[in-house]
């Protein structure tokens, strides 16, 4: 990918778009995957979701841009599997958000 997260964002938006004025239905599908994001992030991360590692141990301040990507991230997958896998999925998420 040759752009900022923002711009992919913002593509992806405006192709969407489109294919809700030919599929109407695409509304639906992708509100349930906007409630279900936030569930799963929380089912994963709990509290940390939208932080960024902090130095030292202190708590860093939220971080939108990385709540877009995680949120995206786990928007997919079923609640059953995040509730059921947070302690495999969390240290592995943590580790690629340090580097």
């Amino acid at each position: 990918m040759d752009m900022n997260f923002k711009d992919y964002l913002s593509d992806f938006m405006d192709e969407r778009n489109k294919e809700y004025v030919a599929d109407p239905a695409l509304k639906h599908v992708d509100a349930g995957l906007f409630r279900r994001a936030p569930s799963n992030c929380w089912s994963v991360f709990g509290g940390d979701a939208f932080r960024k590692p902090a130095e030292q141990g202190l708590q860093s301040a939220k971080s939108a841009p990385l709540a877009d990507a995680v949120m995206v991230a786990l928007a997919d997958m079923d609640p059953i599997v995040a509730t059921e896998n947070e302690n495999a999925y969390g240290p592995r998420f943590s580790t690629l958000r340090e580097q």
